[in-house]
């Protein structure tokens, strides 16, 4: 099954770090990319989600927030392999 590297990345990120990016971008994309239905959900702040995206677009290389095309690939990529 293919998934995306991108995907990889916060995976590893989380890891080092212990952040919850992948859970974001998961919430995030669930919501078709509603940053305040997804912060509510994740009981944060919409300044700290929209930060917390910014900081995925920085690890994954891309701002995918305006590439629909990227974002599906991306939920699809977490779907299929179960990451979230």
């Amino acid at each position: 099954m293919f998934i995306r590297p991108e995907i990889r990345r916060i995976m590893a990120y989380d890891e080092a770090y212990g952040t919850e990016y992948l859970k974001t971008l998961f919430t995030y994309l669930e919501n078709l990319g509603s940053m305040k239905k997804a912060s509510e959900l994740l009981q944060i702040h919409y300044n700290t989600m929209k930060y917390r995206i910014q900081q995925i677009e920085s690890i994954c290389g891309t701002e995918f927030h305006d590439r629909p095309d990227i974002l599906v690939q991306l939920y699809l990529s977490m779907k299929l392999q179960d990451t979230h």
